[in-house]
């Protein structure tokens, strides 16, 4: 039997608290082996929003990402570094 893991389990992250996160990328959310980019994507704004905890209704507005070499399954660390803090708009970026 096959089973397939949930996008909301495969983008389930747990903090470090220290502003990094770490998860692990699943088998089958692969193109051709490698981890989809949109899962990636969606992990990296999930931990950009969790770095700003205090606010639990936080949702990204924009995101942006650049892949310098395609990621692998398995274990992975999420750095993220709040670069800005305003009222309305808040600006993380995140390492994966």
């Amino acid at each position: 039997m096959n089973t397939f893991t949930s996008f909301s389990a495969a983008t389930a992250i747990r903090s470090l608290h220290d502003g990094t996160f770490i998860t692990r990328l699943p088998a089958d959310w692969t193109v051709q082996g490698k981890p989809h980019g949109g899962l990636l994507v969606a992990l990296m704004a999930k931990a950009a929003a969790a770095a700003r905890s205090e606010q639990t209704d936080l949702q990204p507005l924009a995101v942006s990402a650049q892949f310098l070499y395609p990621a692998e399954v398995g274990p992975v660390l999420l750095r993220t570094d709040v670069r800005k803090v305003g009222q309305q708009v808040s600006m993380v970026t995140v390492a994966l």
